[in-house]
């Protein structure tokens, strides 16, 4: 089976080092700048006493799209330069720092220090003004190469509140081999580093991750109360939540996540599985909604699918639960979700599989399973899944959480860049799962990410730009996770315990899980119809001028479904989607109809555009609102990557099933032949959603290419609605 992740690399930068102390077992790859700093500084006791306290005891908050303005302050000098105001740094109170130019800008008592980075250049000044004093750094550059970025910040003390704030403000220079936003940081190393607050020798509140990724982008310590806020340093890095261009993207181009926490619910109590490769349970920023013993290892038979091979499963997971406001990484999707892991993907049999979607013997152990992985990519064959898998699925929508319904997410695949379409992947296009394409922060389709009648909707993931989605990463050994020790992608954060560069629709389906987390804790009396219906009828039309769109079908709420087989009905949107939740009625029972043989069967004419044509006629199938079609048909043919098939329905909607394409080996070189197990293929289509099953559907076989030749032996349809 394969993961629905695709490799990228990225080139960014950003530098800055703040407040070291004497005696410090700095990571810096700077001696001569510790050293400089040490021999002026001292630790000394106030009036107050040195305490032991660092800024871990310090409250963080982040705050964004805050106004940058320079000061038209003193330029540094060397000396004692008078703060204007006396400041309490972890019990050591000061009025005046002493200012050491040569190219750095050191301030420093007892210690406490800032200066940016040994080697740096630009205009460094300072300027006192009531209980605030500012140092400001202006074209501080990463190293002496004219080909890098330089950057503007401000570090402010307030006497006030005895906060340390550090601001960052738009660059003097862009730069030709660095991305211009400057969105990450790599860590401590002769061309790259990152921000650290040390105090006492200690290193505490360090800024590992370049946490700056646009002006105004401003983290500012303050002595802990009961008022602080506690926020998620990589947050800012996760456009796919909140996207207001901080990495070059389109403003408001993400899952819309932010109000619907903001008002309370962020997905607690809903429980979701992530079958995988595994789950790093003790990573910091999982540990917390980890729902304990509810894992399974298929390897050991045991409740812990950590692992050194659990790097694509722990990626996914921070996706979805990620937990917030614990000062570790970002968030999730539904950051109080209880998150769980099967790692099924280690051993992958039949009996396994079965096992994972219908929750390891309790049908109710999960409210939704996410599902990252499928066929492989760019072969364009036909996958046919396990019987007992599809068994399994029936199981879940019709049990599960005590008969409403288990939610199953699934990654619709990532051979968009060849041959493949969603529809060739027997899981993908089941009518038991959501299936979930991929696009970019520009609102359009990831290239990697495949089309399909069967398409529900689409997440946010790695799009065309390179920006990839931020999350968790497996911990488990320093070998283990995307960003290692032995990674080949050197632009990724600092600490290991994360990476910038997770993608695919293996990313965007658990964006989506996320979300529909959110949608069951604004109702739990929702079933997974109603559930992926809310889905269809608050999607967001993204890249609305694509000429792919049609509508067709009667929505719920009224008006009718936006489709796109790049798509499904849009960009998911949870603050819609939970709004209308919120006042949901459920549907009704649903209804199963299947239709007669069709007419039109015999032989497919080879390379003819005109191919085959027939129709079926319903009557009396008691659905007047489609919500899925199966089109199953049987054929014999050599080569069926020739053929291109078409539902059309009575509306005239058109469903492309199939487009003629190669087939391809594992190595991706041309099969000589392929063909459907069993000479038979089960199609689907989300395409008619709203649609009424009565009246005359019509069937299109056309063979696209010459020297292959084959029979279209029957076919029929199988309708679900209400």
């Amino acid at each position: 089976m394969n993961l629905k992740k695709f490799p990228v690399a990225f080139l960014v930068s950003l530098f800055l080092v703040y407040c070291p102390s004497p005696k410090s077992k700095s990571p810096l790859s700077n001696p001569a700048a510790i050293a400089v700093l040490a021999a002026g500084a001292s630790r000394s006791s106030s009036s107050s006493g040195t305490t032991s306290s660092d800024l871990s005891t310090y409250g963080r908050v982040l705050t964004l799209g805050k106004t940058y303005s320079e000061i038209s302050g003193t330029s540094v000098s060397s000396g004692t330069i008078k703060l204007g105001m006396e400041f309490n740094f972890g019990g050591s109170k000061f009025s005046e720092v002493t200012a050491s130019s040569g190219g750095y800008g050191f301030f420093y008592k007892d210690s406490y220090a800032i200066f940016p980075w040994y080697g740096t250049s630009g205009q460094v000044s300072y300027q006192a003004s009531g209980t605030k004093f500012t140092i400001q750094f202006k074209g501080v550059k990463d190293t002496s190469s004219t080909s890098y970025a330089s950057y503007n910040y401000q570090v402010i003390l307030d006497s006030k509140d005895s906060s340390v704030e550090i601001l960052y403000g738009p660059k003097s220079k862009t730069s030709s081999s660095y991305k211009p936003y400057a969105a990450y940081s790599v860590g401590m190393s002769s061309s790259k580093g990152s921000v650290n607050i040390i105090y006492g020798g200690n290193f505490s509140g360090t800024l590992n991750h370049g946490d700056f990724p646009a002006s105004g982008t401003s983290i500012k310590y303050t002595p802990a109360s009961t008022s602080d806020t506690v926020t998620d340093p990589l947050a800012m890095f996760q456009w796919h939540l909140y996207n207001y261009g901080q990495l070059g993207g389109t403003s408001g181009e993400d899952a819309n996540v932010s109000s619907v926490h903001s008002a309370g619910n962020k997905g607690d109590g809903i429980k979701v599985v992530v079958v995988d490769d595994g789950q790093d349970i003790n990573h910091e920023d999982l540990k917390d909604n980890v729902l304990s013993g509810a894992g399974k290892n298929y390897l050991y038979s045991s409740a812990d699918p950590s692992g050194s091979t659990a790097d694509h499963g722990t990626c996914v997971s921070g996706v979805i639960g990620a937990r917030d406001g614990n000062i570790y990484g970002g968030k999730g999707a539904a950051p109080r979700a209880s998150i769980f892991g099967y790692n099924l993907l280690q051993s992958l049999t039949s009996t396994n599989e079965q096992n994972a979607m219908t929750g390891n013997g309790n049908i109710n152990a999960f409210d939704i399973s996410n599902n990252s992985w499928g066929a492989p990519d760019d072969r364009g064959t036909y996958a046919t899944p396990n019987s007992t898998w599809k068994t399994a699925i029936d199981t879940g929508v019709t049990n599960g959480r005590s008969g409403k319904g288990a939610v199953y997410f699934w990654a619709a695949g990532n051979g968009g860049f060849t041959v493949d379409d969603s529809n060739y992947d027997g899981q993908a296009n089941y009518y038991g799962v959501i299936a979930v394409g991929a696009i970019g922060d520009d609102g359009k389709k990831a290239s990697y990410s495949e089309e399909g009648a069967n398409i529900w909707v689409a997440a946010h993931s790695q799009g065309t730009s390179g920006t990839a989605i931020t999350t968790t990463d497996n911990t488990y050994a320093s070998y283990a996770g995307y960003n290692s020790l032995s990674s080949s992608i050197k632009s990724d954060f600092y600490s290991d315990k994360y990476t910038n560069t997770f993608n695919g629709t293996s990313s965007a389906a658990p964006l989506a899980a996320g979300v529909g987390a959110l949608i069951l804790k604004a109702n739990p009396n929702l079933t997974w119809r109603d559930v992926r219906l809310i889905i269809a009828e608050t999607a967001r039309k993204n890249d609305a001028s694509d000429s792919g769109w049609l509508t067709a079908g009667t929505k719920i709420t009224g008006g009718s479904y936006n489709f796109s087989h790049k798509y499904g009905f849009g960009a998911i949107d949870a603050k819609a989607a939970v709004a209308l939740a919120s006042s949901w009625t459920n549907v009704g029972t649903q209804v199963v109809y299947t239709s007669g043989a069709g007419s039109g069967t015999g032989a497919i004419p080879d390379n003819n555009a005109t191919g085959l044509t027939g129709t079926v006629n319903i009557s009396g199938s008691g659905i007047t609102s489609v919500e899925f079609v199966e089109v199953n048909v049987g054929i014999t043919h050599t080569y069926v990557g020739d053929l291109a098939v078409t539902l059309t329905s009575p509306a005239g909607t058109v469903s492309t099933l199939s487009k003629t394409h190669g087939c391809k080996t594992s190595s991706f070189t041309e099969l000589g032949s392929c063909s459907f197990t069993g000479n038979v293929w089960r199609y689907g289509s989300a395409r008619h959603l709203g649609e009424a099953a009565n009246g005359t559907w019509t069937l299109k076989v056309a063979d696209g290419a010459s020297g292959d030749t084959g029979t279209l032996s029957s076919w029929s349809l199988k309708f679900y609605g209400r």
